[in-house]
């Protein structure tokens, strides 16, 4: 992740992650490694309140070795009316889920 410019927007990018150090650097763009096979890469990330972490997502979704066909973001705490608002460089939300009855949660 040459162009993340602190150790902290690496964590919010791996601190999540239970996978061994191989991994971790194929999620996050081993470009030798998405070069040799053709692979869907899907960034999953619990997020818990996106929007107090939005700008670590952007910072890190610009590093172009970042660069995942999915993004799938856990516990974002959004309500469905805020899920048509957020928006995140050129990817398109193609599908969510918010709790209406218990705070925080949603994928």
């Amino acid at each position: 992740m040459a162009n993340i410019t602190s150790n902290r927007h690496m964590n919010l990018a791996t601190r999540q992650l239970s996978t061994s150090k191989t991994e971790q650097e194929y999620y996050m763009g081993n470009k030798t490694n998405r070069k040799r096979t053709s692979c869907l890469t899907i960034f999953h990330q619990n997020i818990r309140s996106v929007m107090t972490k939005k700008e670590e997502l952007d910072i890190i979704m610009q590093d172009k070795s970042v660069n995942p066909h999915l993004i799938c973001l856990s516990e974002h705490h959004l309500k469905t009316y805020e899920i048509s608002k957020f928006t995140l460089n050129t990817y398109k939300i193609a599908a969510s889920y918010c709790r209406e009855r218990v705070p925080k949660g949603g994928v």
